[in-house]
Formats: C-alpha cells, structure tokens, sequence
C-alpha cells in the first residue's frame, strides 16, 4: 500500500516482467514493485496526463497502457510512442488490454467495441458485426481457442474472427452485466452484476450473497487463481475464496457444500 511507496491508495492494472519485477497502474502512475517496495518505473520520457487505466507486459516482450482521454500507448526502445488507432466515436478509454494465446492484443473500449491487433492488422468487433454491446468490461481465452467478451449486454464468443454466439440471461446468465471472465480448466468463471457463475458444457450454475458471496456485485477485476483449486475474486464489498474443484463430483452432477465458500 502507500506505506510501502504506492503513490495512491488503489490500483487499476498489474503486470510482471521477465525480471520479475512487479509493474503497478496506479492513478496517474506507473511504478514498479521490487524488494517489498514501490518506485518510480523510469523511461526515456513520460505519458500524457490522465488515468492509467491498463498496462499489460506481452509475450514479444512489449509494454502496452492505455491512458484515460489519449488512447494507447506502446513502449519501445524505453520511449512511450502513441499506437495508431483509431477509435470509431473518437472515446479513447480502453478499460482492459489483453493478449490471447495466439499471441493477438485485445483492446476492449467503453463504447466501440473490440479491437484485436494481430501485429499487422486491427480487426473491431461490434454490435455492426454481432457483438451484442459496444461496452466491452472483459474479454478471456476460453476453451477451442475460443474468445469471451464480457459486455453490458451479455457475453459473446468469437472464433475465426467471428462472433459464432451469444448469451444472456435467456440462456442461464444471472445478469446481462458481465463483469469477469476467466478459464479454469474446461470451466469458464462468469462474474456478473448478480452473482459469480460457472459455464460447463452449456449450462450455467451460479452463486449468490444467498450462498454466502461478500456481495451479488462482482467487480471488474479479474479472478486470480490461487493454486490447490482455490480462486480469489473481488466484489464491490470485499472478496471471496472459492474452492472450486470442491463444487464439482462427476459422479453424481454439482453438489453445492456453502462451507466451501469463504468470505473475508
């Protein structure tokens, strides 16, 4: 936190570095975490002002943030150069960036869309070619090289440069507002304004403050995996642990144990 040098008391994005130092979006900062203490990540020159939304590290070793108000940026040879991009409304706000396993770089904005930059091309994705909301909250590799994008309006999955489906709460989701999505193994985890849920072979099973969530309200960070089955996930009012290798016996179909879910 700041008493270990954060400039400010919250964060928006992290990444990791081949040093393995930790890189920190924080407000108006980048700063870099190393021996339990944050400093200046120093480069050749500076971002513009604004929110520093989303900063990913990807596998052809380049460093990309988005900044609120202008647009994305790409770090190369340590100097910060403007991407050329351009968005269709001309909003420059890209809530997440992100890299798919073919090595593609995702930039999901508030209001046009998708875009995915192959490294040639930039490819958008929108409700004019069947996204079902131009609100883009998430986006995941999912299972077949399969991609999920989380909007406003539900989920869409695309493959080939297609949107191949769509689903919404008349197909099983708790709420149209999709928040996070994340692959466990053949599981896609769906967090959603009404609760935290699990996409299996076409059916949804979802979970609610009822079954002893901190809150319905998952918030727009993503889930992170803690190992022996467990994944951690933010919601508006704390965080739940969910054992979730423990909800599932394939002998018998889902059995739901509420002591398997742990509040903090």
């Amino acid at each position: 936190g700041v008493h270990n040098g954060l400039p400010e008391g919250f964060l928006f994005s992290v990444t990791e570095l081949p040093d393995k130092r930790i890189l920190v979006a924080s407000g108006e900062d980048i700063v870099q975490f190393k021996n339990n203490r944050f400093s200046e990540y120093k480069t050749d020159n500076q971002l513009p002002p604004g929110a520093k939304y989303c900063i990913l590290y990807d596998s052809h070793n380049r460093l990309w943030a988005s900044v609120v108000g202008a647009g994305i940026w790409r770090l190369e040879n340590n100097v910060w150069q403007k991407f050329d991009i351009k968005f269709a409304s001309g909003d420059e706000v890209v809530r997440v960036i992100d890299e798919d396993e073919q090595g593609n770089i995702w930039f999901c904005s508030r209001r046009d869309g998708a875009y995915k930059y192959t490294g040639e091309d930039i490819i958008r994705f929108s409700s004019e070619n069947g996204l079902v909301g131009n609100f883009i909250c998430t986006i995941e590799n999912g299972p077949q090289n399969r991609i999920w994008v989380g909007t406003l309006n539900g989920i869409n999955i695309i493959e080939d440069n297609m949107v191949v489906d769509t689903l919404t709460i008349e197909d099983g989701l708790a709420n149209n507002k999709v928040y996070s999505i994340s692959q466990y193994n053949d599981y896609m985890l769906i967090g959603t304004a009404n609760g935290f849920g699990i996409y299996e072979q076409g059916r949804f099973l979802f979970f609610t403050a009822a079954h002893g969530l901190t809150r319905n309200d998952i918030s727009d960070y993503h889930f992170y995996e803690l190992g022996k089955g467990n994944v951690l996930f933010g919601t508006t009012d704390g965080f739940s642990i969910f054992q979730i290798d423990r909800f599932f016996d394939h002998s018998f179909g889902y059995t739901i144990k509420l002591s398997n879910i742990i509040t903090e």
